[in-house]
């Protein structure tokens, strides 16, 4: 066999959390929270602090302290504008929804501006940090190449027998970034020669060949590539926001489809020709169920492809519970796979069944930034 093996690696907010910084939706929502009186009669706004206070009250009632991070029952922000439509919008009157969506829109943008104009700041302060500490290129990029160290010793072995031998040429290394701060590309830059030889290291699956890394969703501060927030589907949607010319302010994939700008092909494309999928700081979430199910799709119809994902964890964990959790994630995937594929066949049901023995959890970060090279604080001002 002569063609290279290809291996994608999707990047979540994960990492820019790893490298320090505050980019949470928790941390957008505190930003908010300091603009209170441009948005006292934004609907998205008033939404999240009366989620923000619900909880407080919910802490103060029960006595129990938690971090900031789980506090708002907005954690995921384009999800929940989703689930408020069905709410905010009426099932039948028409005259009514037309006259809200002009409301609904209005705050919505009000809200992208903000958080653009947040984000642009931990951006700016991200890439800041990385170009004057050469340590976090270094871990970065020895994280990518070294992945397969991570692995469970038989796992490895199978994917390197599954591999190795086949294919003799290089080894094509992917990259979809989630995420606008485009902290990996200034992460990388500095340090990933055209091609890379692994064939010294340990467990290195061979020589890599990099391709430029693809942001999906957009750039901060970039005016040739827009920022892109919203839901996966329009199924997430109230049906009044189902049609084209509405959708096409919420929906990721269809923003980028009316931008031409040829993204979600290219991506599905890399994805395709993928052997290897390594996902690092992702949610299993519904707000990039796309992806999720384009990947299930290659496993279900490709047994030797791999997917391999780093979902590490901070707390006290013991096998059984690794064990658990795999089961959670790989349930949650097929969940998604199953919602946007009613016409499963039995064939089809069969390998979903089985798709458990080609998915990797591992328990670990695949990108560890020592503490003291971290970005101490982000400061939104």
């Amino acid at each position: 066999m002569n063609q290279s093996m290809h291996i994608t690696f999707l990047i979540g907010n994960g990492f820019d959390l790893e490298l320090g910084a505050k980019t949470r939706y928790s941390d957008f929502y505190d930003y908010l929270q300091q603009n209170k009186e441009q948005l006292g009669n934004n609907i998205f706004y008033n939404e999240i602090l009366a989620h923000i206070k619900e909880a407080r009250l919910q802490q103060d009632r029960d006595n129990i302290i938690v971090n900031n991070d789980v506090r708002i029952n907005w954690s995921d922000f384009e999800l929940a504008v989703g689930q408020f439509s069905f709410e905010y919008f009426d099932e039948e009157d028409l005259k009514l929804n037309e006259e809200r969506f002009k409301k609904f829109k209005e705050d919505y943008h009000e809200i992208n501006y903000f958080f653009q104009k947040y984000m642009l700041i931990q951006k700016n302060l991200l890439i800041e940090h990385i170009n004057n500490t050469s340590e976090i290129s270094k871990h970065v990029y020895e994280g990518v190449v070294l992945f397969a160290n991570k692995l469970p010793k038989v796992r490895y072995e199978r994917i390197e027998k599954k591999f190795i031998d086949s294919y003799k040429k290089e080894r094509v290394v992917n990259f979809i970034d989630f995420n606008f701060t485009e902290s990996l590309s200034c992460a990388l830059v500095n340090v990933v020669p055209s091609s890379v030889d692994m064939r010294g290291y340990s467990r290195g699956f061979g020589k890599y060949d990099w391709n430029e890394i693809i942001n999906i969703h957009g750039k901060i501060g970039a005016a040739e590539v827009y920022p892109i927030l919203g839901v996966d589907n329009a199924n997430q949607l109230h049906p009044f926001l189902q049609v084209e010319e509405r959708a096409r302010i919420f929906q990721k994939p269809l923003i980028n489809d009316l931008l031409e700008n040829g993204i979600s092909n290219q991506c599905k494309i890399k994805l395709q020709a993928s052997k290897i999928f390594v996902i690092y700081g992702m949610s299993i979430g519904q707000t990039d169920m796309t992806w999720w199910t384009t990947i299930l799709n290659q496993l279900i119809h490709d047994s030797s492809k791999e997917l391999i994902i780093f979902e590490y964890s901070q707390g006290f964990v013991v096998p059984y519970m690794e064990f658990e959790r795999k089961d959670e994630i790989v349930r949650s995937i097929v969940e998604m796979f199953v919602e946007t594929n009613r016409d499963i066949d039995d064939a089809i049901e069969e390998r979903l069944e089985n798709i458990k023995d080609q998915i990797t959890v591992i328990f670990r970060n695949l990108i560890s930034i020592p503490e003291e090279a971290k970005l101490a604080e982000l400061i939104a001002e």
